[in-house]
């Protein structure tokens, strides 16, 4: 899959999560994203990708730190925390043989730009995604069919983007 598929992917989730407070089939304004509804559709993720589609898309990893977990319900179930440069990281849950998405943190400019995001201010955000079902001085976070996607900012400018499964929704 090529990083531009993936980019517009993440870009895609990031936008029909903070539309998805819109009704109908609005639009977004952005150059390159007119062709997605900005609903929130389940299963239209980018959590949805395999492990080796970031890493096409962010490069070789730097550090990868697994471990078993312990809580009930989650027997058996290991979680590996993979980190790339541009302060990017990917957390994915391993079990049965199966590996699942759990939660992508971008943690810098550089890594937001390679994902598609350009939006750098805590107004831009809430423009282009709306009214955030949470805001704290430092955060808007927003739900969309059991993901949480969370912008946080200092004084008004964009920190990180992080996104990840609900965790009843595992």
């Amino acid at each position: 899959m090529k990083k531009t598929t993936i980019r517009n992917f993440i870009f895609a989730l990031f936008a029909m999560c903070g539309m998805a407070l819109l009704t109908g089939n609005a639009k977004a304004e952005i150059s390159g994203l007119e062709k997605y509804p900005l609903v929130c559709q389940k299963g239209l993720t980018a959590l949805d990708h395999d492990i080796n589609s970031f890493n096409k898309l962010f490069g070789s990893p730097i550090t990868k730190k697994s471990h078993k977990l312990t809580d009930a319900g989650f027997e058996g179930i290991f979680m590996t925390e993979i980190t790339y440069q541009n302060s990017v990281t990917l957390t994915y849950l391993t079990g049965d043989g199966k590996n699942l998405i759990y939660g992508i943190m971008l943690g810098s400019s550089e890594a937001q730009k390679i994902a598609g995001f350009d939006v750098r201010t805590k107004k831009g955000i809430k423009k282009l995604y709306g009214v955030p079902d949470k805001e704290t001085s430092n955060s808007l976070i927003y739900e969309c069919e059991g993901q949480i996607l969370t912008f946080t900012t200092k004084n008004g400018q964009l920190i990180t983007v992080n996104i990840h499964i609900e965790s009843s929704a595992i």
